[in-house]
């Protein structure tokens, strides 16, 4: 059999031990079931009188197998579990050459039911292939020593004298079967042991995998900003992937002290890819940011480096930047393929609409013009941003939050701190969605000061 590792050893004989003890259990209610069941069904059958002789028959089978499962379920170590099926194995063939001399069975007949209950413990009971000889031997030996004590036997209401070819005749064929058992049993243990050590090589991969996507989700969460109040404004981020790792992303810089510039983007797709490409855009951006490039600038250099970098990995992205310029009291914006964003205007206590003005970053495209805009913003003005998820998260009729929710919510909680807005928004879509989300939530919500 093929060699289980020293660091498997104790787990492999822990599920032995309980492979066997269920199988010893299985197959002491089937040793009773199968006795009573046949016993009565062949008395009612030949329409014989039930003996008191079957009756304590049936009362020995009951106690026995009770006896035999209680003692299976406390047992805790592999040899204990394995003593009691041989215990077992030899009580049953014991009544069994019992009731055949009883019986005066024919031996051929005696060594197909020996060589039957050898096939069954041999598979049922996870045996090792060498000792399949010597549960062999035990079946042999008792079918020898049915065949001493039973001089004359019964066949077709004849009775004949038992004799030695007749011993001979069921030895060759209980050989016979002893060999069959050993090379399966042999073939068996091995794919189970390969199963085993593959199963375990496979435990320990995704154990390994699993332990490099919690460093790689932290060494991601880092690139994901914190909720902040700075002189220019007050800013609450709220992320929630689906998965380790997510393909929204968002990010706000300070330039020049008197600039704030932020982006959100949505990649398509989950996951390892999607976030190895957010990890690339945090660097891009960042670099763009410092060297005060403008929303429609900056996102049409993005979009050509990742044309560049990412060629042929069809993945894209929807992004919104803006930029918060306090000396002109200017929002300037660029979207690409992004949903409409918000702007609560707090002077007309009214939500504008902010809609893209091109296509995916990323896609193979000629368009060289720059896509940007600009609007007046005030004190207290609220840029609320935010991925798909939000507005597409579904309900259990599949039905999605959609936009016109979102625009009552803005109107009604616009007076909540920002931190507060964002809980509630998300405590909203939770219960709406009833706790099943299928997309990331990304918010992003600004207060201008």
């Amino acid at each position: 059999m093929k060699k289980i590792p020293k660091i498997y050893l104790d787990e492999f004989f822990k599920q032995q031990t309980a492979l066997l003890k269920n199988r010893v259990q299985i197959a002491a209610i089937l040793f009773m079931g199968t006795f009573f069941a046949g016993t009565l069904i062949g008395s009612l059958a030949l329409n014989e009188a039930i003996t008191r002789q079957l009756i304590l028959d049936w009362v020995f089978t009951v106690f026995i197998s009770t006896a035999i499962i209680m003692l299976a379920r406390k047992v805790s170590t592999f040899r204990k579990a394995k003593t009691i099926a041989t215990l077992f194995m030899i009580i049953v063939l014991s009544f069994i050459a019992r009731y055949q001399m009883l019986t005066s069975e024919a031996p051929f007949n005696a060594a197909i039911s020996y060589i039957f209950i050898f096939f069954a413990f041999s598979l049922i009971f996870p045996w090792k292939p060498l000792e399949i000889v010597w549960v062999a031997l035990l079946h042999i030996g008792v079918y020898g020593f049915y065949i001493l004590n039973t001089h004359t036997y019964i066949f077709k209401d004849k009775t004949f004298t038992t004799e030695l070819p007749d011993y001979i005749q069921g030895l060759i064929t209980m050989f016979l079967s002893t060999w069959v058992c050993y090379i399966v049993i042999k073939n068996e243990r091995n794919r189970e042991a390969e199963n085993f050590i593959l199963l375990k090589e496979i435990e320990n991969t995704n154990n390994q995998v699993q332990k490099e996507l919690e460093l790689a989700t932290r060494v991601h969460s880092r690139l994901i900003p914190h909720s902040t109040d700075t002189r220019l404004g007050e800013i609450a981020v709220t992320y929630l992937p689906v998965s380790y790792m997510g393909g929204d992303y968002a990010k706000f810089y300070v330039v020049d002290r008197n600039k704030l510039i932020f982006i959100i983007c949505d990649v398509t797709g989950h996951g390892v890819s999607a976030a190895l490409l957010v990890n690339a855009l945090n660097a891009e951006f960042e670099r763009l940011a410092k060297e005060g490039k403008p929303p429609g600038i900056l996102l049409k250099e993005m979009d050509q480096f990742i044309r560049e970098d990412f060629a042929g990995v069809n993945m894209y992205l929807s992004a919104f930047c803006g930029l918060l310029d306090y000396r002109s009291r200017k929002f300037i914006y660029s979207s690409y393929g992004h949903l409409p964003q918000y702007i609560w205007k707090t002077a007309d206590s009214a939500i504008e609409k902010i809609f893209a003005q091109s296509s995916f970053l990323g896609l193979p495209t000629d368009d060289e013009n720059i896509y940007q805009n600009e609007m007046p913003f005030r004190k207290g003005d609220h840029i609320i941003l935010f991925t798909d998820g939000v507005t597409e998260t579904k309900n259990t009729a599949g039905e999605q939050y959609g936009e016109r929710k979102l625009e009552n919510f803005i109107r009604k909680n616009h007076g909540m701190s920002l931190e507060l807005f964002n809980q509630q928004l998300v405590a909203e879509l939770n219960s709406f969605s009833g706790g099943k989300f299928t997309d990331d939530i990304f918010v992003l919500t600004i207060c201008a000061k």
